[in-house]
This record gives C-alpha cells, sequence and structure tokens, in this order.
C-alpha cells in the first residue's frame, strides 16, 4: 500500500493511494482524493480511478505522458478489511503514520472515506 502526492499541470495536486490486489503480483486498486481526511472527518469524497501497476509501490518521480510527478507520503500494509453492504472497513498501519481505521461507503454514487478515531 502507498500514498503518493501528485502534482499535475492538468489540475490542483492530489493524492493517489493504491493498495496490492495480491500479495506478489497484480494491479494496484486506486483512489484519488484532496487530502487524507483528519480524524473523525465527517464524509470525505475520494474518486475510484483505473488500477496502477504495481511498480509503483517503489515508483516515485515523474507520471508518464508529461503529467506530472508522484512523490512518497507514506507507505504500509492492509492488515485487514471487511465488507458489509456498500461499506467497506480497513485497518492499515503507515510505516509513518500509525494505524488507523478507514471505512470507505458507497452513497447516492458518492464513494467516501471516514477516518475513524482508534
Amino acid at each position: 500500500m502507498v500514498l503518493l502526492r501528485h502534482k499535475s499541470p492538468l489540475g490542483p495536486p492530489h493524492l493517489d493511494w493504491m493498495i496490492a490486489r495480491g500479495a506478489s503480483a497484480g494491479a494496484l486498486a486506486s483512489w484519488r482524493l484532496p487530502a487524507w481526511p483528519e480524524r473523525g472527518a465527517t464524509v470525505f469524497p475520494i474518486v475510484a480511478t483505473a488500477d496502477h501497476d504495481r511498480a509503483w509501490l517503489a515508483r516515485q518521480g515523474p507520471v508518464s505522458g508529461g503529467r506530472g510527478s508522484a512523490v512518497r507520503v507514506d507507505a504500509g500494509v492492509l492488515l485487514r478489511w471487511s465488507k458489509v453492504g456498500d461499506e467497506a472497513r480497513l485497518s492499515v498501519e503507515w510505516d509513518e503514520g500509525g494505524c488507523q481505521s478507514l471505512v470507505l461507503a458507497s452513497t447516492s454514487g458518492v464513494l467516501s472515506l471516514l477516518r475513524e478515531a482508534l
């Protein structure tokens, strides 16, 4: 799992959050968000994006096609997740940011991220 700050000439800077789908192979599930939510934040909209190449787990620097550059904010592991209805609950441990409990929810077609208090 990795969190990258993407600076692009096509729009404002944003974060790209990518999670490996498999232990050693496969693409990264990816989301774009304007910032990481503060603890206890209410609905925080995020956008699912196309899967990304697994190389981004270790890569930083220029993005192809003149789309700016990406710098690692943090990396970590997905400890566990469960899905109930339109909600996914995740426990993550960041190298720098410690453990967090997160909820991904879809409400009226809008995907949101909530960082719960631990």
